[in-house]
């Protein structure tokens, strides 16, 4: 709208100048108005932003950048130094450069601001931005699986920094006047992106395994109808004609001109629904130096929204990248929206392979199998969702190795000579989609359909979502890693209650094969193993690559440390802690900025349906730092909250097992313990026996380590860790300060157990057995111990409430989904009663995650009956005496 004010205006100027015939005061005339107006909205900003903040602090914000700012030239972005501390990546401390935060607008409870001037609103309104300066190169390479794979100098990539995607340089002052006001316009035609993206449906339904699918579903036909053999024919040319459905149904049809116009509406509608979109720099030129070998990439990301579909397009577009093929659910094929997906690359697999009668559908999968094998020999990039569907807790969902496994097939059939793997992590400050609340609750997934998805836009047009991070993790070489996992053996965590033994994955044989979609059709155990290891490996990378947003971190305090509430102060306070521990673990933040208006950006984002905000003053309108913050934990809000919190996890998931493990060893309370002074000493041995136990418990819920990776190293690193920050300290730290002994820390024990080299000769001066370690209890180290086991309280509770309605399936068989629905019945009944601590336990995924470990542990068994789920108690434990061993089992870990 503004550039059309703009233009109009233009057009009236040289319409009156026209019979004049004076270009030159026409000329001045437009520079003399434009900057009039630039200084006009210049001095509004300071004026808006002191009302915000109060006196001295305009000189910490920046103007929308889309307008102003150069976003290649870091020195013109350099406002004045603000004194306070700053929450961003570390940096040297004479920089000065920083872009700080506090966008207000849709605010539910507003800081004060006017909005009487909506013209000098859109114009001068604080912006949540990236820091330009440094950041962490998050998604590094793993050097066991890809040591070999060439990679940039991290010095180099480091300092390239953060960009925002919104700004585009067609609208820098240098610039020409046109070009400023249709800066998008101009950005989009520039870039070149013309590529090449040949078709592969000819080669397709001729080819052998299609002939072969078609054969074996007449066959079976002709078998189960009972027909007489000449009506063959007449069964494969049906098969036939349902293969070409397939196909075409099935095909992207992807357009280089789509994807440019998409891009100029993307510019246009998200300029206006978010802050800014975040990439790093350094991850990109990455990806851009790669995808000129002449190689196909495989883009994994992270599943949280639609818009997820489009993103990672629309990213590689502006970086001048050929766009990737995107697999999308059958369930977005609808009028509009589906044709236009299918122009941006998307081609349509369905959600279940198989019908509901159970039978494979042999043409289905050789059809989609067969179009992913021939796109990748024709060059095609391909992107498609690790986790399969978009995640519906907030954490990362275990991996689907479905599609994974026909590309690694193409690796050993030597249909490519080579593909390089690139996980990406997408974080959302506040999500598009609105919430998953009815589908935790227990409810069915609502269809997509066009009234929905019109609906859907509708909504979002009415709030703002803050800022959009999308990291590239360092790609790797698929031959490398399949060459590379001959040389480890698979970590698995064991099984408390008797379930079955991992296989070590042996050498992979370079054969042909037929595996298809989700492992299904892999009679290979290492093979198999293989792609699992991919897949988790993948997983784990996007997952480490994901940078962590204001909302999140503020969600991940309260419900872990303030779930009664706390001042505002306080949660600024702890805010920075949290933030200071990211980066000790060498994740990034999505966010820059004081932490005070970091806080209260993320509260207004948040909103007062999940966090409410008492004033301690007479002016709702302004919050001061006395102001009382308090979650809410009301269902279902709670497991809005959740979600938000959830993204954290995995930052501290080591330390919590760890703390949880420390608290069940010490027997009583660690709480109650507090500033004694007494020594307790725990067995360094029993302390990673326990926390490989909580693993096993957990094993359905996170991945804890990549697959090259034991569990038990990587515990002993987190002890190590705890050493480091006096949580724990050790009688071997004692021994080896006093002798100056070398080091002999937890990745050295990680080196040794990889390798397993038994010819080694044994360290005398060291027996894991046979250490102990010192348990600080001053106040800090004990409250932080049970702020880190607050962390996955909810995931045990879930687990140990699921236990107790085990009862109900004695001598009976129900249906998954009932069995849900009355878990969570009786959950909420609990929670009244005060027997169930933390309302978010009784989410669905929760539950079905504890039927899996139950079914693991062989507590539980299921069968389908017309395409349903049917669970039942497996023999040995279809008894209340035999239940209360699992309850004691996970009841040991709620302490």
């Amino acid at each position: 709208m503004l550039e059309i004010i703009v233009l109009f205006v233009s057009l009236l100027i040289i319409y009156h100048y026209k019979f004049r015939g004076n270009m030159v005061d026409l000329l001045q005339n437009l520079h003399g108005v434009y900057n009039r107006w630039e200084n006009r909205n210049k001095s509004l900003s300071d004026e808006k932003i002191k009302d915000l903040y109060g006196p001295g602090t305009a000189g910490g914000f920046v103007q929308n950048q889309r307008k102003v700012s150069p976003p290649l030239s870091p020195s013109s972005l350099a406002p004045p130094a603000v004194p306070s501390r700053t929450i961003a990546g570390r940096r040297p401390s004479h920089d000065k450069r920083k872009i700080s935060v506090g966008s207000m607008r849709n605010s539910s409870f507003s800081l004060g601001q006017n909005k009487s001037d909506s013209y000098a609103q859109f114009k001068v309104a604080p912006t949540m931005s990236a820091d330009i300066v440094s950041r962490p190169y998050m998604g590094n390479i793993c050097n066991k699986c890809s040591s070999s794979t060439r990679r940039l100098s991290l010095d180099e990539t480091q300092m390239l920094g953060l960009g925002n995607l919104l700004n585009v340089p067609t609208c820098n002052r240098d610039r020409g006047f046109l070009t400023r006001v249709f800066h998008h316009l101009v950005h989009v035609w520039s870039r070149k992106a013309n590529f090449h993206y040949p078709s592969v449906t000819k080669s397709i339904l001729s080819c052998e395994r299609v002939k072969t699918a078609v054969k074996n579903a007449a066959d079976r036909d002709l078998e189960e109808l009972g027909m007489d053999s000449s009506r063959l024919c007449y069964l494969l040319r049906k098969h036939e004609v349902r293969a070409a459905k397939v196909l075409k149904i099935m095909k992207a049809n992807i357009s280089s001109l789509l994807i440019r116009i998409t891009a100029w509406v993307l510019f246009k509608v998200l300029g206006r629904l978010l802050t800014s979109i975040q990439i790093h720099k350094g991850q990109l030129e990455v990806v851009k130096k790669f995808s000129k070998a002449n190689v196909p990439i495989i883009y994994l990301p992270l599943h949280r929204s639609h818009l997820d579909y489009i993103l990672v397009t629309f990213i590689l577009f502006n970086e001048e990248v050929k766009a990737p093929l995107v697999a999308a659910g059958d369930n977005l094929r609808i009028p509009f929206f589906g044709p236009i997906m299918r122009g941006l690359g998307a081609y349509f697999i369905k959600r279940k392979l198989d019908p509901k009668d159970g039978k494979r559908d042999f043409v289905y999968r050789a059809v989609l199998q067969n179009y992913m094998l021939e796109s990748l020999a024709a060059g095609h990039s391909m992107e498609f969702f690790i986790e399969g569907g978009r995640s519906r807790s907030g954490k990362a969902c275990l991996p689907k190795a479905g599609l994974l496994s026909i590309v690694v097939n193409s690796l050993l059939d030597g249909v490519i000579e080579d593909a390089y793997v690139v996980p990406v992590g997408i974080s959302y400050e506040k999500l598009l989609d609105g919430t998953f609340i009815s589908e935790q609750m227990g409810k069915a997934k609502v269809t997509e359909s066009l009234s929905s998805a019109v609906k859907g836009i509708w909504n979002v047009f009415r709030a703002n979502y803050g800022s959009v991070r999308v990291d590239f993790a360092h790609p790797f070489s698929l031959r490398e890693f399949v060459h590379a996992a001959q040389m480890y053996v698979y970590s698995k965590p064991r099984s408390l209650l008797g379930g079955p033994e991992p296989s070590p994955a042996n050498a992979l044989r370079s054969i042909s094969s037929t595996a298809s979609l989700y492992g299904t059709d892999v009679v290979i155990e290492d093979q198999r193993l293989l792609v699992k290891g991919l897949a988790e490996h993948a997983l784990f990378d996007a997952v480490q690559s994901t940078a962590l947003m204001s909302t999140n971190v503020v969600a991940f305090i309260l419900l872990n440390k303030y779930r009664k509430g706390v001042i505002l102060r306080s949660l600024i306070q702890d805010f920075e802690w949290v933030c200071d521990e990211i980066r000790k673990r060498g994740r990034d933040l999505g966010f820059s900025g004081e932490a005070n208006h970091v806080v209260r950006r993320a509260l207004d984002l948040l909103g007062p349906t999940l966090v409410t905000l008492e004033t301690t003053s007479d002016d709702s309108s302004v919050v001061s730092n006395l102001a009382f913050v308090r979650p809410v934990l009301s269902l279902p809000k709670v497991l809005e909250l959740s979600y938000y919190s959830n993204v954290t996890l995995s930052v501290f998931l080591k330390d919590a097992i760890l703390a949880c493990a420390l608290n069940i060893l010490v027997g009583d309370e660690i709480d109650s313990l507090k500033d004694v002074e007494s020594e307790v000493w725990v067995s360094k041995q029993q302390l990673t026996e326990k926390a490989l136990d909580l693993c096993d418990v957990l094993q359905y819920e996170f991945i804890l380590t990549p697959p090259c990776t034991t569990l038990e190293s990587s515990i002993f690193d987190s002890i190590q860790d705890f050493i480091v920050a006096e949580i724990l300290s050790s009688e071997l730290d004692a021994v080896q300060l006093n002798n100056s002994d070398s080091e002999f820390t937890g990745r050295q024990i990680k080196r040794r157990m990889e390798w397993e080299d038994d010819d080694e000769e044994e360290d005398d001066e060291f027996t894991i057995d046979q250490q102990r370690l010192r348990v600080n209890l001053s106040k800090e180290c004990v409250d932080r111990l049970r702020f880190f086991r607050n962390i996955i309280a909810p995931f045990v509770d879930g687990y140990w409430h699921l236990g107790t309605c085990l009862k109900d399936l004695i001598g009976n068989e129900v249906e998954e989904n009932e069995f849900v629905r009355t878990v969570q019945k009786q959950s909420v009944a609990k929670i009244d009663q005060g027997l169930v601590r933390l309302e978010e336990c009784l989410a669905a995924e929760i539950i079905r995650n504890g039927l899996r470990l139950f079914s693991n542990w062989k507590v539980v068994d299921n069968y389908l009956q017309d395409n349903v789920k049917v669970i039942f108690l497996t023999e040995n434990y279809d008894s209340e005496e035999r239940i209360s061993l699992v309850l004691d089992t996970l009841e040991e870990f709620r302490k």
